[in-house]
């Protein structure tokens, strides 16, 4: 739980707020939040939810099984991959690329529209 309290820590000086708030936020207590920053206190799983929540970070960073904060751009970043070595095998060429993108920037447009 090194990493959870380590991660912490650094999200609320990130954030600039004191622990006061992040524990109003969460609905706990300060002391609470001392606790788990000082290993005192195991975090349940509502508590890891509702600090991912605020943070805006996934569970998996809190925890330290990813370098990455944000699991939406770290799947982004695994379809992104996956993406560009299917293209790599299958010889696609770049203007190909080009039109490929170009049709699925149309596509979001049009379903993330009224969002």
């Amino acid at each position: 739980m090194k990493v959870f309290r380590e991660r912490l820590k650094k999200l609320i000086k990130e954030n600039n707020i004191t622990y006061q708030k992040l524990a109003d936020e969460v609905q706990t207590t300060k002391v609470t939040i001392s606790r788990y920053i000082n290993g005192h206190r195991t975090p349940d799983i509502r508590f890891l939810y509702e600090v991912a929540q605020y943070f805006n970070v996934s569970t998996d960073y809190l925890l330290g099984i990813t370098e990455v904060k944000n699991h939406k751009l770290s799947k982004g970043l695994d379809d992104y991959l996956e993406f560009c070595q299917y293209a790599k095998e299958e010889n696609i060429e770049p203007n190909e690329l080009e039109e490929v993108m170009d049709a699925a920037k149309r596509l979001k447009t049009l379903f993330t529209e009224g969002e």
